[in-house]
Order: structure tokens, then sequence, then C-alpha cells
């Protein structure tokens, strides 16, 4: 689902807003906190992405 909101930037915030920033500003920086670390076998596992379009092009030159 999306959400579209306009923010008008040159109206004031109102409490709540205000009181949302105070609160985020003693949070963390960390982006990974919340997230944790894979184990060797999840590493294993990842496939690096392969575009299906350049198999089909290799397999097409081949032939030609």
């Amino acid at each position: 689902m999306i959400i579209r909101k306009e923010i008008d930037v040159k109206k004031p915030l109102t409490d709540v807003q205000r009181q949302m920033l105070e609160a985020l500003q003693d949070q963390p920086t960390d982006p990974d906190n919340d997230i944790p670390e894979l184990t060797e076998e999840q590493i294993r596992q990842l496939h690096p992405r392969r575009n299906p379009y350049a198999t089909r092009l290799k397999k097409h030159r081949s032939q030609g």
C-alpha cells in the first residue's frame, strides 16, 4: 500500500511532531542495531543476482 502525504515545510511543527523528533534525537544512529549478523551457513546460501537476459544473449551469440 502506498500512502502519499503532502508536507508544508513552511507550516510550524505540531506538538506531536516536535515530541516525535525529540524522541528520535535520543535514539542511536546505528542502522544495524536490530538486524542480527548472518551466520556462515546463511552467507554460503546467498547467490549473486544473475541477469536472465545475459544468459540468453550468450546462447544466441554462441550459435551465430
